[in-house]
């Protein structure tokens, strides 16, 4: 599948969608990820929401991708410089795909609400148009050994 333009990634983005099932995040070495199917009764794109947080720095990412093209992305925990120069501290940010710069760019919007992990969350599908049909099940805090 050949990307998709800015325009199509804004068609896709307006469009509702739904995830059907829980989020549980899984447990790796150093990490925790999530991966659920994104469906939508008006487009015929493989869509995927992919999630990770990194145990040791807490660096979070949720992703949105048809096929394997990120479409939308919220970051958090990580400095972000822009292809402008421009630099984002650690806060919480979103890209969003545009055909000059793909998914590289990124801004810092007032509309996230990092309060929990379920607001991070659903902050992120409310921007992308997707409902869920189940849980939330946030990662288990990290565990060190002694």
């Amino acid at each position: 599948m050949a990307d998709l333009n800015e325009d199509e990634v804004n068609e896709v983005l307006s469009r509702r969608k739904r995830i059907i099932g829980d989020i549980r995040w899984r447990k790796r070495l150093g990490y925790q990820e999530f991966s659920a199917d994104v469906l939508s009764d008006e487009a015929d794109y493989e869509m995927t929401l992919v999630g990770s947080v990194t145990e040791a720095t807490g660096y979070t990412k949720l992703n949105l991708f048809v096929g394997p093209q990120p479409i939308a992305m919220l970051h958090r925990g990580k400095i972000h410089h822009n292809p402008s120069c421009e630099r984002l501290t650690a806060v919480a940010h979103k890209h969003r795909w545009t055909d000059a710069h793909k998914a590289r760019t990124a801004y810092v919007p007032a509309d996230i609400d990092s309060s929990s992990w379920e607001g991070l969350f659903r902050s992120f599908l409310k921007e992308c148009n997707i409902g869920l049909e189940g849980k939330f099940v946030p990662p288990s805090p990290q565990r060190r050994k002694l």
